[in-house]
């Protein structure tokens, strides 16, 4: 999963799957990272989306199709709840994910620190 690492909303719904996860499938790396760059250096453009973006098996997903994604991984009620959404069409789901990703800042802040990260979940983190 790649994500906004100065956003403190997108730095909050990791922490949520740290804690939530039945079992530890995902990897986390900021999109403006090491990792994004080089899994994606022929379609670099100068500045990354500004969505999160989820790679599996199934390919790459972006904005609420990449949280439908989560949602399936960490299972239980989230999975669920992830199905049940599916049935709301693509282009309504993202209309509103739009919203919130351009006002995330303003609304939920900015950070220039580190997540704090205990250290049995470190090795998950990629650069």
């Amino acid at each position: 999963m790649f994500f906004d690492a100065d956003c403190l909303l997108c730095n909050n719904g990791v922490q949520f799957i740290l804690r939530h996860e039945r079992q530890p499938r995902l990897s986390f790396a900021p999109i403006n990272g090491q990792t994004w760059q080089k899994m994606f250096a022929a379609r670099a453009t100068s500045k990354p989306p500004q969505t999160i973006v989820v790679v599996d098996d199934a390919g790459m997903h972006t904005k609420s199709k990449a949280v439908l994604r989560i949602q399936r991984h960490m299972g239980g009620a989230w999975k669920w709840l992830g199905a049940l959404s599916m049935v709301v069409p693509s282009f309504v789901r993202d209309f509103f994910y739009d919203i919130i990703a351009r006002n995330r800042y303003e609304w939920f802040g900015r950070t220039d620190e580190c997540l704090f990260l205990p250290p049995e979940t470190r090795a998950r983190f990629l650069d």
